[in-house]
């Protein structure tokens, strides 16, 4: 007979395998010898430091697949604390990094959280101590890049079944890509221009760390809007550094990649053109996929309310070469800065939130510097004839009488 694990074939000793000790057990039929063999997964021997001793390590590669298969829209998670609602559709330089799911925290008066699967890369050892250290070290670097307003705040790392998650909170509200299906025609700039100064300074704060944290797929869909209409959020960190394949030239039209992301070069500049191509879609409403591939015509020829200063500042970021675009995300961050206090009133530098239906009505300024507001102007001007009506009437009844 065979043994299962080492392949020897011969005679058990005590019911043993006589070279690596697999437990078998015997089974006569007619006569016959044969070894019924039990479920058991692939195995190797590691010493572990902990436990001093060798212990059997199960193949990495099972383990992920057994754990992918109960992953499914209603299972729960932690003893049943989060239940899984779907399963988020993550950008292709990310989908190696494990599988993420929307989810609700029912300790927490079902709140709405985002549950990712920590999935490492076959170069990194298959004891769990040295996965559970990796784990660690992300958790604690996400959760202080957390305190950002315009990123995702960790608020849980746990084990199951020798998989690690990571749980993040996201505020309520609509993506980019959601909003620009409204606004066909792109989205208002003062509002584009404060949520770009806004991730501008998202990319200062990863192009910071050590070593740099480079998104790799910055786009409308990794990009959510709070439900208020106030803050920015980008979406979707990577867990693991991103790896991109060298891809085609033709690859780029259908994406917000900058050019040299086709080569296979993946750096925070390349992060800022995608910035960049992204709001170049947010205010002129034209997608990278109606142009050809990293063209990108005068902002203010598809839309003749763009400023001259936005158009300038997207011209210079969008060019084909690293070395004449901004030097840093702050650079561009100062120049946003700068278009931000140019706009004429102070309605404009404040970030409303829109309905597709209406365009914002903006306060002016009469000739002596006080503000008109023209939301008010509807209700005051009814008023007014209605109270000249009613005098007149009364003026009609007086005279008659």
């Amino acid at each position: 007979m065979r043994c299962p694990r080492c392949a020897y074939k011969g005679k058990l000793f005590q019911g043993r395998c006589a070279v690596c000790g697999y437990p078998l057990e015997e089974e006569r039929e007619e006569g016959s010898t044969a070894a019924v063999q039990q479920p058991f997964l692939q195995v190797s021997e590691q010493y572990s430091p902990i436990t001093n001793h060798y212990a059997p390590i199960p193949d990495p590669q099972l383990i992920d697949k057994r754990q992918s298969n109960i992953l499914e829209p209603g299972s729960t998670l932690r003893s049943g604390r989060y239940r899984l609602q779907e399963r988020i559709t993550l950008p292709p330089s990310q989908q190696n990094h494990g599988q993420a799911w929307n989810a609700y925290d029912l300790q927490m008066s079902s709140r709405f959280v985002v549950i990712h699967e920590i999935k490492f890369f076959s170069e990194v050892a298959s004891p769990s101590v040295q996965k559970e250290y990796i784990a660690n070290k992300i958790a604690q670097r996400l959760n202080r890049l957390g305190e950002h307003p315009g990123l995702p705040k960790v608020s849980d790392m746990f084990s199951e079944n020798e998989a690690y998650f990571l749980v993040f909170l996201y505020p309520q509200g609509e993506t980019l890509a959601s909003l620009l299906t409204s606004w066909r025609n792109g989205l208002p700039e003062y509002m584009i221009a404060e949520y770009a100064w806004q991730l501008c300074d998202v990319l200062t704060s990863l192009a910071e760390q050590q070593p740099p944290i480079v998104h790799g797929a910055i786009s409308p869909e990794t990009i959510l809007i709070s439900e208020e209409g106030k803050q920015a959020i980008l979406m979707h960190l990577p867990l693991l550094p991103p790896r991109e394949t060298v891809g085609k030239i033709d690859d780029l039209g259908s994406s917000y990649r900058a050019p040299e992301q086709v080569h296979g070069i993946i750096t925070p500049a390349s992060d800022l053109y995608s910035l960049a191509a992204t709001l170049y879609h947010a205010v002129t409403g034209s997608a990278p996929h109606e142009r050809p591939p990293a063209f990108y015509p005068p902002a203010r020829r598809l839309n003749g309310s763009v400023s001259q200063t936005m158009e300038l500042i997207l011209a210079r970021q969008l060019r084909l070469t690293v070395a004449q675009r901004y030097n840093s995300p702050h650079e561009m961050k100062q120049d946003l800065a700068g278009l931000l206090e140019s706009y004429a009133t102070q309605a404009t530098r404040a970030v409303v939130p829109l309905q597709s239906s209406e365009m914002p009505l903006l306060s002016i300024k009469d000739e002596k510097g006080k503000k008109i507001d023209l939301q008010n102007m509807k209700i005051i001007v009814p008023t007014l004839i209605g109270i000249l009506v009613v005098l007149g009437l009364l003026l009609v009844i007086i005279l008659h009488t």
